[in-house]
Parts: C-alpha cells; structure tokens; sequence
C-alpha cells in the first residue's frame, strides 16, 4: 500500500500552518494580559521625585484619596 505523498504534504502544510497559528495565539492571549496591574497591592498615587517640594499635608490627603488610612509622619531635622 502506497501513500499518496501529495496528500501527505498537504495534510503537513495544514498542521504546521495550524500550528504556527495556535502558537502565535497564545503568545498574543499571553501578552494581552499584562497591565502592569498588581492586584491587591497598594498604588500610590504618584512617584516620591513626584511628590518633592509639595506641602506634606497635600500629600497626606492625596494618599487618603487613594485609601491609604494608617498614613503616618515624621519630623526630620533637614
């Protein structure tokens, strides 16, 4: 019994084409996902360089919009 080698490389084609095709689906599923979000961690409302020169109380109620509540100072000697 001889196998038609015509169909053998068209049914190959067809498998590497779906292949290649599931792989890249995949990879783009797998690239959609990442926000950079950190579920359950706290975000800040800004960069600190951002925060620098501000009044400190500003930046208290900033954090407290954010949800931030045990927000506490200190006094430097600077």
């Amino acid at each position: 019994m001889e196998i038609d080698k015509s169909i053998w490389r068209t049914d190959m084609k067809r498998f590497v084409i779906i292949l290649i095709a599931y792989i890249f689906i995949i990879t783009l599923v797998g690239c959609a996902g990442d926000t950079n979000e950190h579920i359950g961690e706290a975000k800040t409302p800004s960069s600190s360089s951002a925060q620098e020169g501000r009044d400190y109380l500003d930046v208290i109620e900033d954090f407290e919009k954010k949800g931030f509540v045990n927000i506490k100072t200190l006094a430097l000697d600077d």
